[in-house]
């Protein structure tokens, strides 16, 4: 469930987890995240770097630096990042590293995010191995 603004009184008392956007100054298609309650997540995280050249290595390695400095737990792999934390931990994180990259120069990015929550136990990487 998402909504606009959040303010307390909207959160449905049933559902666990409600997301809120909200517009920031940054620029009219800028986003901030709110999560109503702390959950356990894990995601894959996927950040392109579009015009930036044949090689985004260097964006890479500094969008993976940025997660392992929010503390999240990550897993590099060939095609993006998986990670384990708290939900909004993984939202911030993606935040930093748009901010990040694009103050360091990097004009156009494009991330896809898949997040997996559970409520009947907590969500692991390691869990997600067979």
């Amino acid at each position: 469930m998402a909504t606009r603004g959040c303010p307390p009184a909207a959160r449905p008392p049933i559902f666990p987890l409600v997301v809120c956007f909200e517009a920031v100054p940054r620029g009219p298609a800028a986003l901030t995240f709110t999560v109503a309650v702390n959950m356990k997540a894990v995601a894959e995280i996927q950040v392109i770097p579009i015009g930036a050249g044949v090689s985004v290595r260097k964006e890479v390695q500094r969008a993976h630096g940025i997660l392992v400095e929010s503390g999240l737990m990550a897993q590099l792999h060939s095609y993006g990042t998986n990670v384990e934390g708290e939900l909004p931990d993984i939202f911030r994180a993606v935040e930093r590293i748009h901010e990040t990259l694009h103050a360091e120069g990097t004009a156009r990015l494009s991330t896809f995010l898949k997040i997996g929550t559970r409520v009947d136990k907590e969500p692991t990487l390691a869990g997600k191995l067979f």
